[in-house]
């Protein structure tokens, strides 16, 4: 039996995807507050996950104080190699989530997490991701583990040979 995600559900209630050549098991998720007690830090794609067409998402909106509520840290990372960490920190701020310019990473920042996040283990990042070409790909790379938003349900793994460790309709 499959859903609109393609995924099957051979576990009962836990919905899980094909086997792909990088062998990772997709795992379908409500959103990012399932996985909240087994990561620490928490990496949002700059595209569509927080903000949307310039506006913020809601659900992100709620998501981002309970996380902090929760001692977790939270942080947005872009992989353009255009992107400015002062105008991605003015978008941020202006759509209301208060993100200091040292949260904001760029392509080259993921390769140590040390700085703005001390003391933090590979194993407890996951990266919330928006497109699989280009962040469930460096987050392969990097080995931190990957949500990745698809709000269309539209995720075709098999045509990229890769798949996220987890997939939402929302954050």
């Amino acid at each position: 039996m499959h859903d609109r995600f393609g995924l099957r559900n051979d576990l009962g209630t836990e919905e899980v995807g094909f086997l792909q050549d990088d062998d990772t098991l997709t795992v379908k998720v409500d959103g990012v507050m399932d996985l909240v007690r087994d990561y620490d830090v928490f990496l949002f794609s700059i595209h569509a996950t927080l903000i949307r067409n310039g506006l913020t998402v809601p659900s992100g909106a709620s998501l981002v104080p309970q996380l902090r509520k929760l001692d977790k840290r939270v942080g947005v990372f872009c992989l353009s190699g255009d992107a400015c960490r002062d105008d991605m920190t003015a978008q941020l701020n202006r759509c209301g989530y208060s993100i200091t310019n040292n949260r904001v990473l760029l392509r080259d920042d993921l390769d140590n997490l040390e700085r703005p996040f001390p003391f933090v283990s590979t194993e407890r990042v996951l990266l919330v991701c928006s497109d699989v070409l280009n962040e469930v790909a460096q987050a392969k790379v990097k080995g931190f583990k990957s949500l990745l938003i698809d709000g269309n349900g539209v995720l075709d793994q098999k045509s990229f040979r890769l798949s996220p460790d987890f997939v939402a309709a929302s954050v």
